[in-house]
Order: C-alpha cells, then structure tokens, then sequence
C-alpha cells in the first residue's frame, strides 16, 4: 500500500513539473516581451539626456594637448590635473512615462491565432492560438488600455530621468487587474 501511494505521489509530482514547464517557459516569454515594451517605450526618454551630456562633456578635458616632438633627448612625464563639468536643463530631468497598453481588435488579435469566423452558428467560431505567450501580452496590454481609458489606472504625467530626482511610481493593483479581467 505505501508503494503504491509513493508510486502515484511520484507520478503526480513528474505530472506537475512536466505541465509547469511550459507554463514557465510562457511566463519568461511573456516578461521579455513586456520588458522590451516596457523599455521601448521608456529607455530612450530616460537614458538620452545622460547620453547627451556624456557627448558634450567627454571632449571637454580627456584631449588637451597632441603634441608629439620629433626628437627625445630623455625621457618626460606630464602630471596634469584636469576636470569636466555639464550642466543639466530642467527639461532633462523628466519625461512623460509610458506604459505598453494598447486597444483590442480582430486584426491585431489575429497576429498571435487564426480566428475561423462561422456566420451561420457564431457559437462554433474557433481561435488557433499560434502564439501564446505575444497573446498573452497582447491582453494584458489591452487590460491595461482598458483600465487607463476608464481611470481605475493612472499613469504619473512626469518622471525622473537618469540625471533626475523625481519621485513617481505606477501601482497595479491586483483587484483593479482581476476586476478589468472579468
């Protein structure tokens, strides 16, 4: 009796891992590609004043003299102290952030599945799923597009950039997102 009870806990536990792979494996699929919204939409507006100011400044002090004389007699050094300073606009201290979110239609819905449309009974009209996990992105986008579009979520107007000091956060509350599901 024990064995057969370890027998099916073993069965049962081997059935687990093997249906949580795939799972898994959609999970990392769909946090890269909603990271790589994510960054799409943000990374540049944050990281560009840094790059700006980097290029303006790099210049300022790393280059000072070229010169290379023709004949050495004995060997020298040259001790220098250098330094560089930018500046920073205001307007580089912030950005309007984004989120990924986007509408739902059939046309956009139709790039992660075919849709068989039946007209005579709408009941039997299948979706193919292709892609599961940029499906699965897809609607969470669109539940995010939803609960903008209806207020219950709001997106900061201004945050910091890399070279700023705001503080600004977006909160996604698991009720809002269960309650926009359903």
């Amino acid at each position: 009796m024990k064995k057969t009870t370890l027998l099916l806990f073993v069965l049962c536990l081997i059935s687990q891992v093997a249906q949580a792979e795939p799972a898994a494996q959609y999970t990392i699929d769909l946090a890269r590609s909603f990271s790589k919204d994510i960054f799409d939409l943000n990374g540049v507006p944050y990281l560009s004043p840094m790059v700006e100011a980097v290029n303006a400044t790099s210049n300022a002090r790393f280059y000072s003299s070229a010169y290379v004389p023709r004949r050495v007699d004995k060997p020298y050094f040259k001790v220098s102290i250098n330094s560089m300073a930018g500046m920073v606009k205001k307007s580089q201290q912030s950005y309007a952030p984004q989120v990924p979110a986007d509408s739902l239609s059939l046309e956009k819905l139709s790039r992660y599945g075919t849709i068989n449309l039946n007209i005579f009974d709408p009941s039997k009209t299948t979706f193919t799923i292709s892609d599961t996990a940029g499906l699965i992105n897809y609607l969470f986008k669109t539940l995010l597009f939803d609960g903008i579009k209806s207020g219950k979520i709001t997106t900061p107007s201004r945050a910091s950039t890399i070279l700023g000091s705001e503080s600004a956060a977006l909160t996604l509350d698991n009720a809002v997102l269960q309650e926009l599901m359903q």
